[in-house]
């Protein structure tokens, strides 16, 4: 029988950042039914990546991304429960596994990220003729042309993405975004200044330690009406539904539950947010679209 070759990977900041919620999937797959995630994928990755899976539950920030990611696909989820034939864009995928969890029925999916990502992720993941990947930055919004040629409605997704890039780059994709494709739904994380600005020393450090990669803040998701979002719905780590809190790490569930006082004015500030795009329309995420996860 083959083996799969392994590739050995030496963590720098700029790995550890792209690594990290690849990890964080693999050690939740590892705990079955009580994980956050369920995700095969992920755990074959770091296989390849020749890491021993178990001795990496103690990085740092396994648990947040963990937890972000599950958010986000119950976002994913909800779309493509109301769209089935819709598609999903994702904006700086890194090494996400989100079309091998939730991409199994009959939508298109489109990955973008840089030559450093899309080079992993072409010696691990199959090709799909339902799945493109775009070896490009998501600063370059050359992007929106390949997003337009897919079947509508459309679910753009950016997972820790946006907050990365500078202010004006934001402005100008969102912008772009909703002028192009009004009433598409946008599932996107938004960080506060006061998250951002956390010392090495809070609690909250070892639990988000990509704060210190924030460059663009958002404090109230709300301001960006102003920018052609309507704010659908928007969740802090302390406004999770049961089904999802239950699967929490207990460590992390006793941060959020019983030390609020230490981190709930920064925890507060990240928020995981659906917006609907400029004017209504197909795809648009209404009250009779409500869910109940």
């Amino acid at each position: 029988m083959e083996t799969t070759p392994t590739l050995p990977v030496e963590l720098g900041p700029v790995d550890a950042a792209l690594l990290r919620p690849l990890f964080g999937r693999a050690v939740e797959t590892r705990r079955g039914l009580r994980g956050l995630v369920h995700d095969p994928t992920a755990v074959a990755m770091v296989e390849g990546l020749a890491y021993d899976v178990d001795a990496l539950r103690h990085m740092p920030g396994l648990a947040g991304v963990s937890l972000r990611t599950r958010v986000f696909d119950e976002e994913v989820r909800s779309f493509l429960g109301a769209y089935p034939r819709g598609s999903v864009v994702e904006i700086g995928a890194g090494l996400g596994t989100r079309f091998e969890r939730l991409g199994r029925g009959r939508a298109h999916w489109l990955e973008i990220d840089d030559d450093e990502p899309m080079s992993l992720r072409r010696r691990f993941l199959g090709e799909d003729p339902r799945r493109r990947q775009l070896a490009l930055s998501p600063a370059d919004l050359s992007w929106l042309d390949a997003a337009a040629d897919l079947p509508r409605p459309l679910c753009f997704v950016a997972e820790g993405s946006f907050s990365k890039l500078d202010p004006e780059t934001v402005k100008a994709t969102l912008w772009r975004l909703r002028t192009r494709f009004p009433g598409s739904w946008l599932v996107m994380d938004t960080a506060s200044e006061a998250l951002r600005d956390l010392p090495p020393t809070h609690a909250l450090a070892t639990h988000y330690p990509e704060a210190s990669d924030v460059r663009w803040t958002c404090d109230d998701p709300h301001e960006l009406r102003a920018w052609g979002l309507r704010l659908h719905r928007s969740r802090s780590f302390f406004e999770l539904p049961p089904k999802v809190e239950a699967r929490i790490p207990w460590r992390f569930r006793v941060l959020l539950r019983w030390f609020p006082w230490l981190v709930r004015d920064a925890l507060d500030g990240y928020r995981i947010n659906l917006f609907v795009l400029g004017a209504g329309g197909e795809g648009e995420a209404g009250e009779r679209r409500e869910e109940s996860w």
